[in-house]
């Protein structure tokens, strides 16, 4: 999306300033789904509503459709398994997108993606991640996050590789663990 205003041969670069907002913080988070919650005769904890935000690392649109999910599970008074069943509900409401987002990658690009899943996320190229993940050489590594960043798989942030999508990755580990 940023290449639309950050290079050259498209049209819209340099059109305007580019403003990154952050996360909405899980305070303002778990006080507005409360809310939202009181207001139709449900009500959820502060807990469990936090709980909602971090399943999905507080991005806004996982946030609200987890919420509701939520939302629709609770009769009354939101539980934990409510919040179970929601939270599968999201992993499998978006295994579709997930499953044509990875069913072209290559054999090497999936093991990296099972590497930052198990926790690593960075020190690819150390000959214990290379040969216990099947990564192939150091120089492939580097290929390999390439094209993963360009397909929006992953992101770098200080000095880290992360999953850019916090639901791609908690489908991954269901995905990975039955593999």
């Amino acid at each position: 999306m940023n290449e639309l205003f950050e290079k050259k041969s498209f049209p819209l670069y340099k059109f305007g300033d580019a403003v990154y907002l952050p996360k909405i913080s899980t305070a303002d988070w778990v006080s507005y789904i409360c809310e939202r919650f009181d207001s139709t005769g449900k009500s959820v904890s502060k807990e469990l509503a936090e709980k909602v935000c971090t399943a999905v690392d507080n991005h806004s649109s996982y946030v609200q459709q987890l919420a509701w999910l939520l939302w629709i599970h609770t009769e009354q008074f939101a539980t934990e398994q409510d919040f179970v069943e929601a939270y599968q509900d999201l992993i499998d409401q978006n295994s579709p997108l997930f499953e044509k987002q990875t069913e072209n990658l290559s054999a090497y690009q999936m093991n990296f993606l099972r590497a930052l899943v198990d926790g690593v996320h960075r020190e690819f190229t150390s000959a214990e991640i290379l040969q216990k993940y099947q990564l192939g050489s150091s120089a492939n590594v580097s290929i390999i996050k390439r094209a993963l960043i360009k397909k929006e798989l992953i992101e770098t942030e200080n000095n880290q590789v992360l999953l850019a999508d916090p639901v791609m990755k908690l489908w991954l580990k269901q995905v990975l663990t039955i593999n």
